[in-house]
């Protein structure tokens, strides 16, 4: 089942009261309270959007709330992070923020094992390596070198915390 998209008249009264809303957050400090309520006004009023990026990934075997939650916390990077000067409209902004976020949030509980978020990117950078020309020794065999192979991807040896040398307390 699809979502049905907004009426046009709707989508169109909802982008010229965000553009008028940026516009004003523009020119607000960011710690007064009209920041703030200007800020969540924004907020809820693109939450169609976040319920329409979410219902993409319904099939997934998560609670639909948590899907809805991570798209709010998307929203508001995405509200934080817009900047209307550069003459984009927000929900093209938007859309790659929210559902990259909810991606992120997909990618971080799927794995069977937890794994710091950095380590699963290292994988990910190392894994599509699989052009592994040129790292093999001379008898064309594919012996590969983990650091040649990382520092080709980008990725540095992770460094390992050194323990404290005092004496022990009971």
């Amino acid at each position: 089942m699809r979502l049905p998209c907004p009426a046009p008249a709707h989508q169109d009264r909802t982008h010229t009261l965000a553009q008028a809303l940026f516009e004003r957050l523009a020119g607000l400090a960011r710690e007064s309270r009209a920041y703030s309520y200007v800020r969540g006004t924004i907020i809820e009023l693109n939450m169609p959007l976040v319920r329409f990026i979410a219902g993409r990934f319904r099939h997934r075997h998560e609670d639909m709330d948590d899907i809805l939650q991570v798209g709010t916390v998307g929203l508001i990077k995405a509200v934080d992070g817009y900047d209307p000067g550069r003459g984009v409209e927000f929900v093209t902004y938007a859309i790659p923020t929210i559902a990259g976020e909810t991606e992120r949030f997909f990618r971080d509980t799927s794995w069977p094992v937890r794994v710091p978020r950095r380590m699963q990117e290292c994988y990910l950078r190392v894994a599509c390596g699989s052009d592994l020309r040129g790292l093999g020794g001379r008898s064309g065999r594919s012996r590969v070198n983990g650091a040649r192979l990382g520092s080709r991807r980008g990725v540095r040896p992770p460094t390992a915390p050194t323990a404290p040398t005092g004496p022990r307390r009971p």
